[in-house]
């Protein structure tokens, strides 16, 4: 009989707010230069859609991912756009 073993993995690095802000910005701008790009482009996710969702999710609460009258972008016209 195998004995269960729980593995916690913790973080090696801890992030100062400064770090944090700078890679949620260039997380935010690289989603959004995504997220405008055509299909004819043939630019397709590879990973998890779960994993999608959640780092759309992640852009959607900064609020820095704006409409087309400059009103940020709600969570549904996001998936919307990364699932069409």
């Amino acid at each position: 009989m195998m004995k269960k073993v729980n593995i916690v993995m913790k973080a090696a690095h801890l992030w100062t707010q400064e770090e944090e802000d700078r890679l949620t910005t260039r997380i935010v701008d690289n989603f959004c230069d995504l997220i405008n790009r055509s299909e004819e482009e043939g630019l397709y996710w590879t990973g998890l859609k779960c994993d999608l969702i959640d780092l759309a999710h992640m852009v959607w609460e900064t609020g820095r991912l704006m409409d087309q009258c400059g009103r940020p972008m709600d969570f549904q016209t996001i998936v919307h756009h990364i699932c069409r």
